[in-house]
């Protein structure tokens, strides 16, 4: 008798670790977005590029594209030391990640009007405080970022959106981010510039013929 109740306060036990577990492992799940696009090797997910205004006829090609089944394809214009077409690729499940840490560093939320109306009060606060005058740049670089998917369900928002794009151009992103710190919005996606720029020179990148 004694024994049989040992026996059922284990299997409750035993039920009752494994229900805390799954319920767990449902919140965790629950709190990944969900990123869907066709694996297509035609397919573009994600684009990027950098462009100078001092320099004319700019290769129109970006620098780096990512399709849907994985591909990376890195593009280095003629000007360029490195010049020519590079290839790698990335399982499902990076390039699932790799859209995750886009969205953690705000890229598919990233709203132009709202952060240049944050950095036009930054630059007015610091001319009242530092007296300073600020000054244009001759060397202007636009870096540019899409990411196009046919389906995104954010857990932030809980808005499931079909046929989802999202385009970015922003100039002077790198010394935006370092003049305005307190714009998390620009130093993430300086992050996120710096994270795609690590495809340009990937070890495992190979130059196609």
């Amino acid at each position: 008798m004694a024994s049989n109740a040992k026996h059922r306060a284990l299997f409750f036990g035993l039920y009752s670790a494994i229900h805390v577990l799954l319920a767990s492992m449902n919140t965790a799940l629950a709190q990944e977005s969900v990123f869907e696009y066709p694996r297509d090797a035609n397919y573009v997910v994600i684009e990027y590029t950098q462009s100078q205004d001092m320099i004319l006829d700019a290769d129109p090609v970006p620098l780096l594209r990512i399709f849907g089944d994985g591909r990376v394809l890195v593009h280095y214009p003629l000007y360029m030391k490195r010049a020519g077409d590079y290839e790698m690729r990335l399982s499902d499940t990076q390039l699932q990640q790799l859209l995750n840490s886009l969205e953690q560093k705000g890229i598919l939320s990233f709203s132009r009007d709202k952060i240049l109306e944050l950095k036009k009060q930054s630059i007015s606060n610091k001319l009242l405080a530092n007296n300073k005058i600020l000054t244009t740049r001759s060397d202007d670089v636009r870096s540019k970022f899409k990411v196009n998917l046919s389906s995104y369900l954010s857990t932030a928002s809980g808005l499931l959106q079909t046929g989802f794009l999202k385009s970015i151009t922003w100039k002077n992103l790198k010394s935006d981010a370092l003049s305005h710190p307190e714009i998390a919005a620009l130093t993430d996606a300086a992050a996120a510039e710096q994270e795609l720029g690590q495809y340009l020179s990937h070890r495992d990148l190979v130059k196609m013929k």
